[in-house]
């Protein structure tokens, strides 16, 4: 049996679409758990006039704790031989479960790709399937399988005691799956694209904000301090270790700014890349065009930077 986890919190105009994604899947022999974080929206009364009568699924409210709160909570709660997670304004494609346990064969964990959609258009996610280092990959941000395309083997995570942060909300899952990829022996892709993955949804956890570069910092740091304790061999610690330094942390910085400069005045903007500068100049060309890709946009950046301290001083 399939635990699918869905952690719920004021979605209920669009918790339908993601729970229906789950009763139309093709193979039937799962649990749905719609763990409810304390939503003070309708939530319960949508997600209970769907569910009624389906032996399969459960509603569990809890008070408001955060979303790695919820999901640990379905973790404890799970029947299934395998758990899988699906946020509850995405969706899954009809043969996610299926196609998922066929890929997973012996192994600890599966994952597949994703699309991207923002409001009714979809496209795939920019992706590479690893079937070697796959660390590497994830954290070098060219494969990147999100909270909703996985299938993980219940013994393992809790053999491993594998949990979600609590009273973190950006990157928690990033620190969560990177701890289960470090860990595992076997982890396989499923080549297909099975999952939608919404951006830009009200309240979503995907919504940009500059709050968030301190946040992308503390869970990158936190995954650094994963695998100096990991079992990985120092020269695999050693090159995931670079990517996150001189690309992933600088990226994170880059790419933030500059989905948020519409937010910033001119005296913020100057003041906020003063205070960030010590991380662009961690830029270094280790992951190919990405990198290229990433030291132009710096480039655009510090022109905008150098002119606009130039027009306050005019």
């Amino acid at each position: 049996m399939i635990t699918v986890i869905v952690p719920v919190f004021n979605k209920s105009a669009y918790i339908a679409k993601s729970i229906q994604s789950v009763l139309a899947q093709t193979y039937s022999d799962f649990e749905l758990l719609l763990i409810d974080d304390g939503s003070t929206d309708n939530s319960r009364e949508v997600i209970e006039s769907i569910i009624r009568g389906d032996e399969r699924c459960q509603y569990v409210f809890q008070e408001n704790q955060g979303v790695s709160a919820a999901r640990n909570c379905g973790v404890k709660l799970a029947l299934g031989q395998y758990i899988t997670f699906l946020d509850a304004d995405d969706e899954y494609d009809p043969q996610f479960i299926a196609k998922m346990l066929s890929a997973i064969k012996d192994g600890d964990a599966a994952y597949c790709a994703h699309h991207i959609a923002h409001g009714d258009v979809q496209m795939k996610a920019r992706f590479e399937f690893f079937d070697q280092e796959l660390l590497y990959g994830y954290l070098s941000n060219r494969c990147t399988p999100n909270t909703n395309s996985w299938l993980i083997r219940r013994e393992f995570i809790l053999a491993q005691n594998i949990q979600f942060k609590v009273g973190v909300s950006w990157g928690e899952d990033m620190m969560f799956f990177s701890e289960v990829i470090a860990k595992s022996s076997r982890t396989y892709p499923c080549k297909e694209y099975l999952t939608i993955y919404h951006m830009g949804v009200a309240d979503s956890l995907s919504v940009n904000s500059m709050d968030k570069v301190s946040e992308d910092i503390r869970w990158m740091t936190s995954v650094k301090d994963l695998i100096f304790r990991s079992d990985l061999s120092e020269s695999y610690q050693a090159k995931c270790i670079n990517v996150i330094d001189h690309y992933r942390l600088p990226a994170g910085v880059v790419y933030r700014l500059m989905a948020n400069l519409s937010l910033l005045s001119r005296a913020e903007y100057v003041r906020v890349f003063g205070e960030l500068s010590s991380y662009f100049k961690m830029i270094n060309f280790v992951n190919g065009l990405r990198s290229i890709k990433l030291y132009v946009l710096f480039n655009i950046l510090r022109a905008k930077y150098f002119f606009d301290v130039i027009a306050q001083k005019v």
